[in-house]
């Protein structure tokens, strides 16, 4: 049994022998192989080499491009371009702005000027003033010779000449009305009233918008409550002895009705917020005889009236006044309701005196 062993094991060293012996002609064959392959590479590489300079060369000769300067870097940097780029965004914003600009103007439909004013009510144009922009004016302050802000001092020349033409038109009882709230008729009003004043005139105003009675409030303490219009239902407003002559007016409803302010020269008939109108307030009262007496007493009687959009009572006091003034916001438009009122304004002939253009911005007082 060892013996075979033995053998079988001389045989394995054989195979193993000649298995070695296999090895070594492999690997002289691989390394032989190995060279031809990087003969070839190398060939192939120094062929291309040789074809692409013959191609440049070629392409040079043919090419018309010469070289006329050798290259070289420039003595000074080349200009900068900012200022121009600066310029063309100057010119470009300016452009954007007035264009922006332009395109306001066209949407602002507001009778912020006086030739617009003009173009757009027909009316007859009796002044503007200029917007204080300031809540809560004080009249002595602004007229006061110390005062000397540039928009006050406007205020007053403006103002004055308003005055003149009221002063100059032989009227004595002005109504002053407007199309719609929030014009400004109140503040235009006692300016006006205020202004007369200065020239020792003395002035009645008659609060007879009873739908929005801000000269009340303005003018009358909230405990004065017996100076008011509709506060004496039993007063009677004929003459003293019935017959409707001159100067009988009871002193008495004078004294009842009429209100000293605190202002020199201005006195003040309030009323307390009716929810009439004037024809139903004054029925069976002799309002014009009242208005005539007083007449004799003032210099001017100013007299307010609602919306003429919104009431009829503006039309209703007309019969009893000289002229007519309608007040004007600058900041308004004019639509259709505000046509129909102004057309009635124009169909009054010469009643109506003229139209006060308010709230003007100072940049638009000369246009």
């Amino acid at each position: 049994m060892s013996k075979e062993n033995l053998r079988d094991i001389e045989y394995k060293i054989d195979a193993l022998r000649q298995n070695i012996s296999s090895f070594a002609s492999d690997q002289a064959t691989f390394a032989g192989l190995q060279r031809e392959i990087d003969l070839a590479t190398q060939e192939y590489l120094d062929a291309q080499e040789k074809f692409n300079a013959a191609q440049n060369k070629s392409l040079v000769k043919e090419s018309n491009i010469k070289q006329v300067l050798m290259a070289q870097p420039a003595l000074e940097p080349e200009s900068s371009k900012r200022l121009i780029i600066i310029a063309i965004a100057v010119v470009a914003s300016f452009a954007f702005t007035l264009i922006v600009f332009i395109v306001l103007e066209l949407m602002d439909l507001s009778i912020r000027t006086a030739s617009i004013y003009k173009r757009n009510t027909k009316l007859k144009l009796i002044g503007v003033l200029n917007d204080l922009k300031v809540k809560n004016v004080n009249f002595e302050k602004i007229f006061s010779s110390e005062q000397n802000v540039e928009k006050t001092k406007k205020f007053k020349h403006l103002l004055r000449k308003i005055r003149f033409d009221i002063n100059n038109s032989n009227s004595k009882i002005v109504l002053f009305t407007s199309t719609k709230n929030g014009e400004g008729k109140s503040f235009v009003l006692f300016s006006i009233a205020y202004s007369f004043s200065l020239m020792q005139k003395r002035v009645l105003i008659i609060d007879t918008n009873f739908r929005n009675n801000s000269l009340t409030n303005f003018l009358i303490p909230k405990s004065s409550t017996k100076y008011l219009l509709g506060a004496h239902e039993n007063e009677n407003w004929h003459g003293a002895n019935g017959d409707n002559e001159p100067n009988l007016v009871s002193n008495n409803l004078q004294k009842n009705i009429i209100k000293r302010t605190s202002f020199k020269g201005i006195d003040v008939v309030g009323n307390n917020g009716l929810n009439l109108s004037p024809s139903e307030v004054f029925v069976n009262r002799d309002f014009k005889l009242l208005l005539k007496e007083l007449a004799t007493e003032y210099d001017f009687i100013f007299m307010e009236g609602s919306a003429l959009n919104d009431f009829s009572d503006s039309k209703e006091l007309i019969e009893y006044v000289d002229k007519v003034v309608a007040v004007f916001s600058a900041r308004s438009t004019i639509k259709d309701i505000d046509k129909e009122s102004i057309a009635y304004l124009s169909g009054i002939n010469s009643k109506f005196l003229g139209g006060i253009l308010n709230f003007v911005e100072n940049k638009h007082l000369d246009i």
